[in-house]
């Protein structure tokens, strides 16, 4: 197996594994999408690498719809006096929503992936665009991964028998960065007024019966 489909098991292992643990919530980590266009949840969870601390935000703060081509923003900070090299990889993986009635998971698959050779000068900030070349289809959860493997576990990879092995040696630089959904929102259930029947008392006593002769 590559070593660039080794990174995309493991960014979608990472996806798949955040759909487990939201699918235990009454609510969600997504929010719908009406009319006014579905919310983005941002987890805001931080990875550091040899130094580089990266967080990711939606680019400009945009709230992704369906059909959008969505765009992240990497915020890094080299928190070191020194020159930082990092490798990062980021995924997109799309997953259809969880049922109440089913107990199995929707398994995430991925839909885009890209790397980039980063490097910073000492106590450098700055911020890298992503711009994803795909259209987010509808009614779906979104999980967006950010990835810094180390030099070693990139080498281990060069040898590397199966992805099993491969997932658990990232799962120690790699994070769910966002989640956002397309799904709709579940419609609000309109009040209903229910009247007192025709002759009814005003407490709500039905009236008594009166027998009918024929």
């Amino acid at each position: 197996m590559k070593k660039k489909d080794l990174m995309s098991v493991a960014l979608v292992a990472v996806g798949t594994a955040t759909l487990t643990v939201a699918g235990f919530w009454a609510n969600p980590i997504e929010a719908g999408g009406g009319a006014d266009g579905p919310a983005t949840a941002i987890a805001g969870p931080k990875l550091v690498a040899d130094g580089v601390e990266f967080t990711l935000t939606p680019a400009q703060g945009r709230v992704f719809q369906t059909g959008d081509q969505p765009a992240f923003e990497l915020h890094a900070v080299n928190t070191v006096a020194q020159t930082a090299t990092v490798k990062v990889y980021l995924g997109l993986d799309a997953a259809a929503p969880a049922s109440m009635f089913s107990r199995a998971m929707p398994i995430a698959t991925e839909i885009w992936r890209e790397e980039q050779l980063l490097t910073f000068k000492a106590n450098e900030s700055r911020t890298v665009l992503f711009q994803a070349n795909t259209n987010l289809p509808a009614n779906r959860q979104f999980f967006v991964s950010l990835a810094a493997p180390s030099a070693q576990e990139e080498a281990a990879t060069t040898n590397h028998s199966g992805p099993g092995q491969f997932v658990v040696s990232m799962a120690v630089r790699s994070i769910m960065a966002l989640t956002f959904s397309t799904i709709p929102p579940k419609p609000v259930p309109t009040p209903v007024t229910v009247l007192p029947a025709p002759g009814a008392p005003a407490g709500g006593t039905p009236a008594p019966a009166v027998a009918a002769s024929f």
